[in-house]
């Protein structure tokens, strides 16, 4: 039998999985075309990570789900008291194309 636990880590899971597969839809081919954004919330706060996304797509529709992920871990860490190290995500300072992928420059 499944937990509600678990439950709310997969809908997390498939809500990732949408989002980095909206990311990699489009080749990165110009890295002007590229932003990136903060996504997730730790158990100690700040983002989780960063996503990288092509202006070429949907952006609003992109920036939705990605809002919405942040605003459920947030909400399941929470409820679940889930701990995580505080240590500082860096943001990337770019991105570069580098074979077709949008790679983070720190």
């Amino acid at each position: 039998m499944v937990s509600a636990k678990e439950d709310e880590e997969y809908e997390l899971e498939l809500l990732m999985h949408e989002i980095k597969s909206m990311s990699a839809q489009v080749s990165c081919e110009n890295a002007g075309d590229w932003k990136f954004v903060p996504i997730g919330n730790r158990g100690c706060g700040g983002a989780e990570g960063f996503v990288a996304y092509s202006t070429k797509i949907d952006t609003t529709y992109f920036l939705k789900k990605v809002a919405q992920y942040t605003d459920l871990q947030t909400a399941f860490n929470k409820k679940w008291q889930i701990k995580s190290p505080c240590n500082i995500i860096i943001a990337p300072k770019s991105i570069e194309c580098v074979e077709g992928k949008a790679m983070f420059v720190y």
